[in-house]
């Protein structure tokens, strides 16, 4: 990219134009296919067997990676799949060409999703901190001008979004996210999470990944369904 002022006129490269130009009569998917037309399943595992061990052997924090990162190395594997595939189907290294370091996108990689993670846990707290602290409806009595006694609804001090309460379980331990307060985050976060694949964007941001728990968890009340634990140490 480059910055221009107002006055300035950017001047046109005749020889990218020329090239682009060209580019356009290409049909790239052929080359993608004529590349791999007689590939089958057996090509693919042997492929990603090799990309697997030579990962292996170039990392040398390999074991803690994918331990704490299993996601993030299957992505980073599947990248050095995609440099491959282009250098099988277009007859140049991209690699050598873009002078990309393989390490440096691992790296990158992990530390991304560090940060991305990091701003959704950071709405998912104080989401949780406003629900903790919910305040019901309460009644206040009046009485009419003939001495009859009836009641007047006050509404909790809310924000709109927020309809219901996170609510501690009986463990003493943990807190229940429900159906109704992922409803309630997704209206505050405009976004449509579900109880599967919002704690899994969670604990790339989380130090310990036992704060929240998500696996075959159901709440300790008689209404059976599943739910995130929240371990309260976490939120307070």
């Amino acid at each position: 990219m480059n910055e221009f002022k107002k006055k300035d006129i950017p001047t046109i490269d005749f020889e990218w134009k020329k090239l682009n130009r060209e580019l356009k009569k290409e049909k790239l998917f052929s080359f993608i296919y004529n590349a791999t037309k007689d590939w089958n399943n057996k090509t693919l595992f042997k492929i990603f067997d090799e990309i697997i061990i030579k990962t292996k052997e170039n990392i040398a924090d390999y074991e803690i990676i994918e331990k704490a990162h299993p996601r993030i190395l299957s992505i980073y594997q599947i990248y050095l799949f995609g440099l491959y595939l282009w250098e099988q189907c277009f007859d140049f290294s991209l690699k050598e060409l873009l002078n990309i370091d393989k390490t440096q996108i691992l790296e990158s990689l992990i530390s991304g999703r560090k940060i991305i993670p990091s701003n959704l846990l950071d709405q998912f707290y104080y989401f949780c901190l406003r629900a903790i602290n919910f305040e019901e409806d309460s009644s206040e009595p009046y009485y009419d001008k003939t001495g009859s006694e009836h009641f007047k609804i006050i509404r909790g001090n809310n924000p709109k979004f927020l309809t219901c309460a996170l609510k501690e379980q009986k463990d003493g331990f943990h807190y229940a996210f429900t159906q109704d307060n992922l409803r309630d985050f997704n209206e505050y976060t405009k976004t449509k999470y579900n109880l599967k694949n919002l704690p899994t964007k969670l604990e790339d941001g989380l130090d310990d990944k036992e704060d929240i728990i998500h696996k075959n968890c159901y709440p300790f009340t008689e209404r059976k369904e599943k739910v995130i634990l929240i371990n309260k140490k976490w939120i307070e």
